[in-house]
């Protein structure tokens, strides 16, 4: 996953930085690539930083998006934390042109080696959005740091 990757453009920063609240350059945000996650199904399988309580052994301890879209969908969730997000960012999602801010760094605690760092109740809502209208292929841009953010 994210194989291709081009140097972020000083306007893509600026959404990168306007996401993680901060008014001006991070070294270590400063350094994200952008990538592209074009499928439903790409999107879908991405890991979150959410832990899953007792997960099986040898399992991702982490969500998936399209786990999380089953919960949140159905009501589940942190009724503040995410089921007020969650909503929030579905009326954001059902504009078909809406594309996210998406931060994702490498981690060698899944068994894809990434995780999304940054825009998860994001990912979930166009997840939903976008399964929800029959849409498989997406081409969302993915900011991606070369290692973990500390």
């Amino acid at each position: 996953m994210f194989e291709k990757r081009r140097p972020a453009a000083p306007e893509e920063l600026a959404r990168l930085y306007e996401s993680w609240g901060i008014p001006s350059m991070n070294d270590q945000l400063a350094a994200a690539e952008v990538s592209e996650i074009a499928t439903l199904a790409e999107l879908g399988a991405q890991h979150t930083v959410l832990a899953v309580p007792n997960p099986a052994p040898g399992a991702d301890g982490v969500y998936t998006v399209a786990e999380l879209h089953a919960i949140w969908s159905a009501g589940g969730g942190h009724p503040e934390r995410d089921q007020l997000s969650y909503q929030y960012h579905l009326r954001d999602a059902a504009d078909p042109a809406y594309a996210p801010v998406l931060l994702f760094e490498p981690t060698r605690s899944t068994s894809s080696g990434w995780r999304i760092l940054d825009g998860t109740h994001r990912a979930v809502a166009l997840y939903t959005a976008r399964e929800r209208s029959g849409t498989t292929m997406l081409h969302v841009p993915a900011f991606v740091l070369a290692r973990q953010l500390r």
